[in-house]
């Protein structure tokens, strides 16, 4: 359980320091969307190669983990709104909408480590990576959002910690309440959050750094998928 709280707290790291450096350094847009594209390949590869294909391990791939999937698609659009799928949306400018978006990217990617943990019995490099490198332009968006609304720097900052110690909580909790699960339980708990996590990349990430770079998010999103992917096969 301490492995999973420790992993958590190193992927919320992620957070602190896309904080610090939308602080600190000017980024452009064509690096952010670049940034993000990587990410968002990283983190479908992730899913698609440590998460789904164990829940159907897992499952006898039974039609649990269809269902998981879609489950956990509905429950993320419900808890951001459906009217505020997107940070650009007006809805989502304000602190508050900042908070509840990524609450509800922090959770299932914890569970994502959670699931690594648990079929492998130790972190998986290609899990890891890919949940870190996602983390980064999210917060780099949120932290230029928030600054925007006249949140302080300081106040972004300790908020970007709790949300560190929030990964870390949830993966502990998670690892805890999945260790002893039934294997139908696990399945399905994991197929939920690999669809919450598949939805906030195509209806986030995906349009927010195609918004920056144009097409070229698509080569670098096959690039961050080839890294992540050949992690996985050398794990």
């Amino acid at each position: 359980m301490s492995g999973a709280f420790g992993w958590g707290l190193v992927a919320g790291s992620s957070f602190v320091i896309g904080g610090a450096l939308a602080h600190y350094l000017r980024i452009s847009s064509a690096v952010l969307g670049l940034l993000t594209g990587f990410g968002a390949g990283a983190l479908i590869a992730a899913v698609a190669y440590e998460l789904v294909d164990t829940a159907g391990e897992l499952s006898g791939a039974s039609a649990s983990v269809a269902t998981g999937l879609v489950a956990g698609s509905a429950v993320y659009l419900v808890v951001i709104g459906a009217a505020a799928t997107h940070l650009r949306s007006p809805e989502n400018h304000t602190p508050m909408g900042v908070a509840r978006h990524l609450v509800a990217d922090v959770v299932p990617e914890s569970i994502v480590i959670v699931g690594s943990l648990i079929s492998h019995h130790h972190i998986s490099a290609a899990v890891i990576t890919a949940v870190f490198l996602c983390g980064i332009p999210e917060s780099i968006f949120a932290t230029t959002r928030l600054s925007q609304s006249g949140v302080r720097s300081s106040t972004i900052m300790v908020s970007w910690i709790g949300m560190m110690v929030l990964c870390g909580v949830t993966a502990l909790v998670a690892y805890r309440l999945l260790d002893g699960a039934s294997v139908g339980v696990v399945a399905f708990t994991l197929a939920a959050a690999g669809g919450a996590v598949l939805t906030n990349i195509t209806t986030d990430l995906v349009p927010e750094g195609y918004a920056l770079v144009g097409q070229t998010l698509g080569t670098a999103l096959v690039i961050g998928f080839a890294v992540v992917f050949a992690l996985a096969e050398l794990s």
